[in-house]
Order: structure tokens, then sequence, then C-alpha cells
């Protein structure tokens, strides 16, 4: 009985560790205030606002050619080649204007409605 006992303490012990570990870090995930500093207000510097620009453009470079690459093996893909691709059919449907119909109001009540419960 006394070794059952200390299991179940250890075992309520191990869920409320974890229970909290859970807590302290979903506070620190979703919670917490980014402790990041405001920036100053101070106008950068040419070098800082040309080395900016340098690397921006880098970036854009890699991303263009990253797109370039991507469309050139969508392209050259055997998918888009192959006969069951190729022999697709349009098999869409024209749509036509239909009329609308019902009630201009829907929330005012009915004649048959309106005749029913001045009867009562």
């Amino acid at each position: 009985m006394q070794k059952e006992q200390i299991k179940k303490i250890s075992g309520n012990i191990i869920t409320v560790l974890i229970i909290l570990a859970v807590l302290v870090v979903g506070y620190f995930s979703f919670v917490k205030q980014d402790t990041t500093t405001a920036p100053s207000t101070a106008a950068p510097s040419s070098s800082e606002t040309a080395d900016q620009v340098v690397l921006a453009s880098s970036q854009v470079d890699v991303t263009i050619k990253s797109l370039r690459d991507l469309n050139n093996a969508v392209e050259k893909s055997m998918v888009f080649g192959a006969p069951a691709f190729t022999a697709l059919q349009d098999l869409s449907v024209p749509l036509t204007q239909e009329p609308i119909g019902g009630r201009p109001d829907p929330f005012v009540p009915t004649a048959w409605k309106i005749s029913q419960t001045s009867s009562k």
C-alpha cells in the first residue's frame, strides 16, 4: 500500500510539473512582450543606408534567380508535357443570368401571416 501511494503522489507531482512547464513555455511564446530596443531617433549614416540597400538588392537578386529556376523547372517538368495532361478537355458549362426571385423585403410579414395573427 505504501508503494502505491508513493507512485500516485509521484505521478501527480510529475503531472503538475508538466502542466507548469507547458504554461511557462506558452507564456514566453505568446504573452511575453518583445524586449527589443526601440530604434534610435538619429538618422542612420549614409554608409549604413548603402549597406542596407546593397543587402536588400542582393536578396532581391537571389529571389529573382530562384523564381527563374523554379519557372524553368516547371517548364521542363514531364508532368505538363505528359499526354494525360495535354489531352485534358475543358468541361466547363457557361452560366446564364437568372432573375432573382422572392420578396423585396423578406423581413416584412407576409399577408397570410398578418391575416392569421389578426384573426386570433
